[in-house]
């Protein structure tokens, strides 16, 4: 989506999600839709935008009543542009505190009621009896509780079917979102610099546990919210569920279809005839495959299924082998599907099948040359376009 002079992509603007309903712009944390959900919203109204995210508490202090709670910073109202609305829907542009993230949380949890967060629910003396207690404070309706029941639905989307699967919890329905933002640093936002986070709660049905679980500055990749943040969320809320007392919502028959299918990636089955078993072994192995061999001899001459089809994840190619290099077309490979690749990832791939690689630019394939599926001789170069611009930051900010 363009607004203005910038364009702002989806992560997987490589491989373009298509039309979506918003449901499924949460589930694939997918930048262009939040955009144009916040610009919906002020074209509906004037200020509609800055109202919610006020209501939700951002830019205030949360009133836990703790020495040197910041606000977080937010662009003045009178100054506010398409151009900002844009960038705040994704998460740029605006700075806010871990507490007025899972403050923000747990209104949507109490049905689109903003509550004043607190550390302590009471005070005791040594007999056991309450000298002082701390009963809820609501501060004010955010959302209709329909609407709150809408988000939260979504939220457990995100976490059975979207980027938030490595949060789901056996027996407990969770909610939650995946957030993967650029660092801000001296005049702009930081290269290779990310804080991955997941933002949770359960069960989502009848909410009693929310966290946030934050990463700064992850090393290596991959880097993003759901990859890292989300298993530390589920291993800490899973036992505080189970320390808290809280039953398991699904009896043993119900498990299976409540858990997400994190089997179902869909991979290119990449063309190994005329590559050595070993050769073959390792290309199937990078794209997440396991070979079945048949027959005799050092070269695949035959497999099932051919390069090019759609397979899940961890399916078995089955190898054919002989002692000469299948004809018609001796000392030709295949060219794989590279799109989504690292240069790392391209670089070995492409060295495995004895072709040699022509890099532009750094990130992940965006384009290659000769199309995936074309026949080369061995030993000819294949140029590949790599892009980082895909990669920014998902909906919530650090």
């Amino acid at each position: 989506v363009v607004v203005g002079d910038r364009r702002v992509k989806c992560w997987r603007s490589y491989q373009p999600h298509g039309s979506q309903s918003f449901r499924e712009v949460v589930q694939n944390s997918c930048n262009p839709g939040f955009v144009e959900v916040g610009l919906k919203l002020e074209e509906k109204q004037k200020g509609l935008f800055y109202k919610y995210i006020k209501a939700f508490g951002f830019g205030t202090k949360t009133g836990l009543g703790l020495p040197g709670e910041a606000s977080g910073l937010m662009i003045k109202e009178k100054d506010l542009k398409p151009i900002n609305i844009a960038t705040i829907s994704i998460g740029q542009s605006i700075s806010v505190t871990p507490l007025q993230n899972l403050t923000a949380a747990c209104a949507v949890a109490n049905g689109g009621v903003l509550m004043e967060p607190q550390i302590v629910r009471e005070v005791i003396d040594s007999n056991g009896n309450v000298i002082q207690g701390f009963t809820p404070k609501s501060v004010r309706r955010v959302v209709s509780q329909e609407t709150a029941n809408v988000v939260c639905d979504i939220l457990e989307s995100v976490v059975a079917e979207g980027t938030g699967r490595n949060a789901y919890i056996e027996g407990y329905r969770v909610g939650g979102k995946t957030g993967t933002a650029q660092k801000a640093g001296p005049g702009g936002y930081m290269q290779g610099k990310y804080v991955a986070s997941f933002i949770g709660i359960a069960p989502v049905n009848d909410p009693q546990i929310a966290a946030l679980v934050i990463i700064d500055e992850p090393q290596g990749y991959p880097y993003y919210g759901g990859t890292l943040a989300a298993p530390v969320f589920k291993a800490v809320v899973e036992d505080s569920l189970r320390y808290l007392g809280v039953p398991s919502q699904y009896a043993e028959d119900d498990k299976e279809e409540t858990a997400p299918q994190v089997v179902k990636k869909t991979v290119t089955v990449p063309e190994v005839i005329n590559l050595s078993l070993e050769e073959a072994k390792k290309v199937l192995t990078l794209e997440g495959l396991k070979a079945e061999i048949k027959g005799e001899g050092q070269i695949v001459t035959q497999q099932t299924p051919g390069g090019m089809a759609k397979v899940e994840a961890g399916s078995t190619v089955l190898l054919r082998m002989g002692n000469s290099e299948a004809s018609p077309s001796p000392g030709y490979v295949t060219v794989p599907d590279l799109t989504g690749k690292r240069i790392r990832e391209v670089a070995e791939l492409l060295g495995i099948m004895n072709l040699k690689l022509n890099p532009v630019g750094h990130g992940r394939v965006i384009e290659q040359e000769p199309i995936p599926g074309s026949k080369i001789k061995a030993g000819e170069t294949v140029t590949v376009t790599f892009s980082d611009e895909e990669i920014t930051e998902e909906t919530m900010g650090p």
